[in-house]
């Protein structure tokens, strides 16, 4: 089955999706590159509490993909959200809550409430999995590992280029303001992020998921589904 890039690169829940996730994953890997080099030179903490420190927002992300997926899969199947507004709720609570807490991360002078706001903004992008990074099945279950592939690409570009433009901006590694000038552009880039997934975005499978249909339409052949219907009519007449 020959994959339908036409339809496909003109899909707007497909780069609706590709791109939240994008960069998502460009906050993400600037986070996992710089992390260290925030709480050594602006929170102070030694090389051995810098390690374990680095690995808990990492830890908490693990822990809390299990109640978001779970609690999505029971809304859904009880009927209290639609399939794609519980990828939006849950795409939500990942982008403006990760948000929010790189925000007042910013602005905190506190390393014990630095370090707990730290922890959070990476451990609640886990909500993600049951939103945006489930939303390629949705969207096309022949082809979601072409567009999630796409995605995955996007976002180690966004993820090699996010390190170098805060390299720009944090000369002084111990600049509270330039670190707030980071933190500000990194939670601004996952507000609009969410932002065009919750206007654009869809759980709804895409026309382009099987062109075979779409081929037969054109050509007024019936496909293997509407052959089947019809013998069965044959044989009861």
């Amino acid at each position: 089955m020959p994959t339908p890039w036409g339809p496909m690169l003109r899909s707007i829940p497909a780069w609706a999706a590709i791109w939240t996730m994008a960069l998502q994953g460009g906050v993400f890997l600037a986070f996992l590159t710089k992390i260290p080099t925030y709480l050594s030179t602006v929170l102070k903490f030694e090389m051995k509490e810098n390690g374990v420190l680095t690995a808990l927002p990492y830890l908490l992300s693990w822990f809390l993909s299990f109640p978001f997926g779970w609690s999505c899969d029971k809304l859904v199947s009880r009927g209290y959200l639609s399939l794609t507004a519980a990828r939006k709720v849950y795409n939500s609570i990942s982008h403006v809550g990760s948000g929010v807490a790189i925000l007042a991360l910013g602005f905190c002078n506190d390393p014990n409430t630095s370090v707990v706001l730290l922890i959070l903004s990476i451990g609640v992008m886990s909500a993600s999995y049951p939103g945006v990074q489930a939303n390629f099945m949705d969207l096309s279950p022949n082809y979601s590992g072409t567009i999630f592939s796409i995605s995955n690409f996007l976002s180690a570009v966004c993820g090699v280029f996010g390190p170098i433009i805060i390299s720009f901006i944090v000369t002084e590694k111990g600049s509270v303001s330039q670190w707030r000038t980071v933190y500000c552009l990194l939670s601004a880039v996952m507000f609009l992020s969410n932002l065009v997934y919750v206007f654009y975005g869809s759980a709804e499978v895409q026309p382009w998921n099987d062109p075979s249909d779409n081929h037969n339409k054109i050509r007024g052949t019936k496909t293997d589904e509407e052959k089947e219907e019809g013998e069965k009519l044959a044989s009861i007449t």
